[in-house]
């Protein structure tokens, strides 16, 4: 007894013998500055298969630092970030945005450091999950648990129960032990899961080579939240069609910037596409005939079947539906995610009937009479204007 009661002594003494943990100089995790910049603070939390506090015990030689914001849970060991000059411009747009909120952002600074890259991050994400809702066409308030018609979902985060999550690692090991120890896998590119227990999709991300390049890893960013967000629309009871999660991925990212991410199953290498120029990348592969068509692409069962030009084609039906047909975007994601059965309950089944059903039903066309469509205004939309 007086041996475990000394080793408890020499525990606590050791406990306040330990430097005070480091506070964020910009919100100083002040509830009122928090609160006023619709932000929750820097944990605990839960996160991944358990909470904050267990993966920066478990990293401890990474030191995570977290955010929690209205929608999104994120984790961050990224290191501080020169800016280069040809992105002060475009930078300083999102920077002042955030002064706004933290008066103590120096005015043009030229270094971010952990906790300013953690708060920026945030504030894109926020900005991201905006962006959807509105593609959408939702507010709010939509998404939320009923028996009633029409099926919104589980909760509040686009019909998802819990917030979304992103790990943002500065190299891979941290990456690779955290994947293994919360899902049990090992895979050197961003990982994105589903924690169904608590309703929560992640997304870690090592942000390497390409990835080092902040407008880089804020596309790629961009390319796995518009994963998550189309598969956590109205809940994530089945896969959407993978046409339409990496189509409108492509879409997503290329928002920001012309940096392409591509996914693929497990164990696999996506086929890439290498140009930049995808307006005029579409046009090339029309004239040669290659072009996939909509029967095509719905019977894609994974991200492996999907072709390097595919990719291309996907992408640009996508943003046909975005940008040439009224509401088609959410119309068709809608017609997908929102069939139910009599219990009121997502039915998976049958995806390619059913999306031919909602091409019919939403748009009065033929899969054949929508690449028609589609090739009409690809041939407008896409020629540089003189």
């Amino acid at each position: 007894m007086e041996e475990a009661r000394l080793i408890l002594a020499a525990a606590a003494l050791l406990l306040l013998q330990q430097p005070p943990a480091e506070k964020c100089k910009y919100c100083r995790d002040d509830p009122k500055i928090l609160s006023a910049a619709g932000l929750v603070g820097h944990g605990p939390m839960p996160f991944g298969k358990t909470n904050s506090d267990d993966v920066k015990r478990f990293l401890s030689y990474a030191d995570p630092l977290f955010l929690e914001s209205a929608h999104f849970r994120i984790a961050s060991t990224l290191e501080e970030y020169k800016i280069p000059e040809k992105d002060w411009k475009r930078m300083w747009a999102e920077l002042n945005e955030l002064r706004k909120l933290f008066p103590s952002i120096p005015p043009k600074l030229r270094v971010l450091d952990p906790w300013l890259r953690l708060h920026l991050y945030a504030q894109r994400c926020e900005a991201l999950y905006t962006r959807f809702l509105d593609l959408v066409g939702n507010k709010e308030g939509d998404f939320r648990k009923t028996t009633t018609r029409p099926y919104m979902g589980e909760g509040r985060f686009l019909g998802m129960k819990d917030k979304y999550e992103v790990f943002l690692h500065k190299d891979m090991r941290a990456h690779l032990d955290l994947l293994k120890e919360h899902i049990g896998v090992s895979r050197k590119k961003p990982q994105m899961w589903h924690f169904t227990d608590r309703g929560a999709l992640t997304v870690s991300i090592p942000a390497i080579d390409d990835l080092r390049t902040d407008e880089h890893l804020h596309a790629n960013v961009a390319h796995d939240l518009g994963h998550n967000f189309v598969c956590g629309f109205r809940h994530y009871s089945f896969d959407p069609p993978v046409w339409i999660v990496e189509g409108f991925a492509h879409w997503f990212e290329r928002e920001i910037c012309d940096y392409d991410s591509f996914c693929s199953e497990e164990a696999a290498v996506a086929d890439m596409y290498t140009g930049t120029d995808w307006k005029a990348g579409t046009l090339r592969i029309l004239e040669r005939g290659k072009a996939a068509t909509l029967a095509d692409l719905v019977h894609k069962k994974s991200f492996n079947d999907i072709g390097r030009e595919d990719h291309v084609i996907a992408w640009s039906k996508v943003d046909f539906l975005v940008r040439g047909v009224p509401q088609g975007f959410p119309k068709l994601l809608n017609g997908i995610k929102g069939k139910t059965d009599d219990r009121n309950l997502p039915i998976g089944t049958d995806l390619i009937g059913t999306q031919r059903d909602v091409v019919r039903a939403e748009f009065g066309w033929t899969f054949a009479e929508f690449d028609a469509e589609w090739e009409k205004w690809v041939r407008k939309a896409y020629v540089p204007q003189r």
